[in-house]
């Protein structure tokens, strides 16, 4: 036994006038009435497909992105973008933010949508001139339901038809409190009253949270002291570090060597100052030098230290004996005892004046690695070195950041009590940390006409302290 329903369609004219009487009657038949079943149910299929084909198209190259994916982050930005499938007039919006794409909406904990929305930007709408508004209330008006905070609307007056690609970007969306999907339902209206849907689509975003990304970098000093044969540091500083042997180029501190610089033979009728040529002068034709990296951000000090000798301090003299005048400018010191005299002010050297001391001539830039970059720029003919040789040790002339010249003319200086007396710090330089510097470290003298002979020596340490 079939149940139908069967339709009799009736049609009166009256005039000008078309009346259509639909008359439902449900009949009970039996197998006989099988093919007229059938029939009637094609018919009805029929009615139902014409009828869905009115319904709203399905909005196309739909997509939603985020510029915060952060649970709880405020003002977010999303921008919609998507394709109106037919010639169609937009002139209101809604965005209903869910847990699921279909059915009953869920607004994800902690979302809110509707009361600090923001209108941003639009692109390619029909008559796109026109912006839309935000409604931003929380009361419902036909399809803009904002009583839950689930819904975001819009809406403008433009009555221009068109089709293509669309973005819409809104702003001052609150993100949910937790990590998950958001599903956002989207409708376009014709009016600018939510009442006669267009087009409608869904997009989705996902909220997660941050990965966070630790590193160390741990602390590093290389300093290293040695002896070179190199002298002039070119115009830049560019020369290179050679060894003590003058055999290969110091490129980092295991290859630094030697302990010693020799000043010959000293008359009171010429200054000696390292390099001194072996010959004639019986030097060892070699400076001593500092050779400093570290990654210390606020600077690095370089000091010396003079080794001290009994009562008579750190002079250059004669081991063993006593020294007279032992206070720190050599106050009442004689030019005939076996040490030499020193200051701790910078003094240049002159023939037949008692003086012994030490000055940086330059600071060489060879040894910076060609990897190094960020702005980091060693020139010392134009001041640019991290690691700047101190007032009172200045061989030739540096002004920071302006110039600078390789030479002793200015003088030495040798604080003979053991104290530790800075000649180099980056504390001052913008940038602070010192990759691959040396600095040149020249010694001089000059005796006087009754400086006893002898063979003179003196130590001396270095010692760098970075502040990290």
């Amino acid at each position: 036994m079939i149940i139908l329903l069967m339709v009799q369609i009736k049609r009166y004219t009256y005039k000008t006038k078309v009346k259509t009487l639909i008359n439902v009657n449900i009949q009970t038949i039996g197998k006989r009435s099988l093919n007229v079943a059938v029939s009637m149910l094609i018919l009805l299929s029929l009615v139902t497909l014409m009828h869905s084909s009115a319904n709203a198209a399905q909005l196309t190259n739909r997509s939603a992105t985020i510029d915060a994916p952060n649970p709880g982050s405020s003002t977010v930005q999303v921008i919609f973008g998507f394709t109106i499938p037919a010639n169609a007039t937009v002139q209101s919006l809604t965005y209903h933010f869910c847990t699921t794409p279909l059915g009953t909406c869920t607004l994800p904990t902690g979302l809110d949508a509707r009361t600090s929305t923001t209108h941003v930007a639009q692109t390619g709408f029909p008559a796109n001139a026109t912006a839309f508004a935000p409604r931003n209330l929380t009361t419902d008006t036909a399809g803009c339901l904002q009583s839950t905070a689930s819904f975001a609307c819009y809406n403008r007056t433009a009555a221009t038809a068109g089709t293509g690609a669309v973005t819409h970007t809104i702003g001052g969306l609150t993100a949910p409190s937790v990590a998950g999907t958001v599903y956002i339902r989207m409708t376009t209206y014709s009016d600018n009253a939510y009442t006669t849907a267009v087009d409608t689509g869904v997009v989705a975003v996902s909220f997660n949270q941050r990965i966070t990304i630790n590193a160390r970098v741990l602390e590093s000093l290389t300093f290293c002291i040695g002896t070179t044969t190199t002298n002039t540091i070119g115009s830049n500083g560019n020369d290179a570090l050679r060894n003590a042997g003058d055999t290969a180029d110091v490129t980092s501190c295991s290859l630094a060597d030697g302990t010693s610089v020799d000043l010959g033979v000293i008359s009171s009728s010429a200054t000696s100052v390292t390099p001194v040529p072996v010959t004639p002068n019986g030097g060892d034709a070699r400076n001593a030098y500092a050779l400093l990296s570290t990654n210390a951000n606020n600077g690095v000090i370089v000091a010396y230290q003079v080794v001290q000798d009994g009562a008579t301090g750190g002079r250059l003299k004669v081991p063993g004996v006593t020294c007279t005048g032992s206070s720190i400018l050599d106050a009442g010191s004689s030019s005939n005892d076996q040490c030499f005299n020193s200051s701790t002010t910078q003094t240049a050297l002159a023939n037949g004046v008692e003086e012994f001391g030490m000055t940086i001539g330059g600071v060489a830039c060879f040894n910076v690695p060609t990897a190094v970059n960020g702005g980091y720029t060693c020139d010392y003919s134009t001041g640019t070195v991290n690691l700047r040789p101190q007032s009172g040790y200045i061989g030739g002339t540096f002004v920071p950041g302006t110039s600078g010249t390789y030479d002793t003319t200015t003088g030495f200086a040798w604080q003979q009590t053991g104290a530790a007396v800075t000649i180099a710090s980056s504390a001052a330089s913008t940038i602070k940390v010192v990759a691959s510097e040396a600095l040149i470290i020249r010694f001089g003298a000059a005796a006087g006409v009754v400086t006893p002979t002898g063979s003179y020596t003196t130590s001396v340490d270095f010692i760098a302290t970075p502040t990290f």
